[in-house]
């Protein structure tokens, strides 16, 4: 089998996989942390229950780490999210870079409106 074939084909897997994740139809990772639930999954990886409030639909329980609290961007600066899901680290990049600061997310899963969603966080308060 071709390389490129293969690679659209698990390409194909993952995007039908997360979409499915994100429309309510199956849940979470299994990464096997507590029971299993967004909630747990995204403690367990370093976000605070702080920073989830307010944006629990955003919360996947797919990540791999809580990239934002490292980072720490600044008001005003601009974030890139490349594999932003429904959102999370989006979420809290806009309330980290203010009104004054952009954010921009981007995934391949076409069912995931991140765009819609941070807009909307820049339009209520946190």
């Amino acid at each position: 089998m071709n390389a490129n074939v293969e690679a659209e084909g698990k390409v194909g897997e993952v995007r039908e996989r997360y979409g499915r994740i994100a429309s309510g139809e199956i849940s979470g990772c299994g990464c096997g942390l507590g029971d299993g639930s967004e909630q747990t999954v995204a403690l367990g990886i370093g976000y605070g229950a702080d920073d989830l409030a307010g944006i629990e639909e955003a919360n996947l329980g797919l990540g791999c780490g809580a990239p934002i609290a490292a980072l720490a961007p600044r008001t005003g600066e601009t974030v890139l999210d490349l594999g932003s899901g429904a959102g999370i680290d989006a979420f809290l990049a806009a309330r980290a870079v203010g009104a004054e600061g952009r954010v921009v997310g981007v995934d391949m899963t076409s069912g995931v409106p991140v765009c819609s969603l941070v807009r909307s966080a820049f339009e209520s308060p946190f």
